[in-house]
């Protein structure tokens, strides 16, 4: 008698639950997951975009972008064009799909010889 009481139990439990899971499972396909995801990837890309810049003006050992010369974005683009070689032709061998901040780095650098060769 216990074990009947308690499937019944057990059941109706199960049902509420399977329920709950539905309902909320609908509740999340409906919840704007693409504008929450884009928005933080927005967020992400631009604090590496910033981080980059950083890394560029300590790099030429210049305090903002403003003071790059076109003396420094040749440079630069000898850097990127090491950092994009092979390592078996002696670069280092970054390409887009082995690091995102590479990529980053490399569409800094083109923004950057872009602006200040115009």
């Amino acid at each position: 008698m216990y074990c009947i009481i308690f499937n019944m139990c057990s059941n109706a439990h199960l049902n509420k639950l399977n329920s709950f899971r539905i309902s909320r499972r609908n509740e999340m396909k409906d919840y704007n997951w693409a504008r929450v995801i884009g928005h933080r990837d927005s967020l992400l890309v631009q604090t590496m975009e910033d981080d980059m810049s950083e890394v560029i003006c300590d790099y030429l050992g210049v305090e903002s972008e403003e003071d790059i010369t076109k003396q420094n974005i040749e440079e630069l683009l000898e850097v990127r064009k090491l950092l994009e070689m092979p390592a078996s032709d002696g670069g280092i061998g970054f390409t887009f799909d082995n690091s995102t901040h590479f990529e980053v780095l490399y569409h800094s650098i083109q923004m950057l010889a872009d602006e200040i060769t115009q």
